[in-house]
């Protein structure tokens, strides 16, 4: 899949299972900015990309580029959401 950077922050945020203000205050950036990026209203500098990864969802660079990685994710998010039901 070429995810764009927006959908991409979106759903790895979503299986991580962190809010935009969460994951933006990780990054020192806003749960606003966050809005506006997975919006597709403003692109993340480089350097903003990488904390929000690094710092904000804990992944590395190559694996928040990795479809496997993010599926593996989401897969996991839905059997933690399963098991709380």
């Amino acid at each position: 899949m070429d995810l764009p950077i927006r959908t991409r922050l979106k759903r790895w945020r979503k299986a991580i299972g962190v809010s935009q203000a969460s994951l933006g205050k990780a990054a020192d950036a806003t749960g606003s900015a966050i809005c506006q990026i997975e919006r597709g209203a403003a692109q993340p500098s480089v350097a903003l990309l990488q904390a929000l990864v690094v710092k904000g969802l804990g992944q590395r660079m190559s694996d928040f580029y990795d479809d496997a990685a993010l599926e593996a994710a989401e897969r996991a998010a839905l059997r933690r959401a399963r098991k709380a039901s």
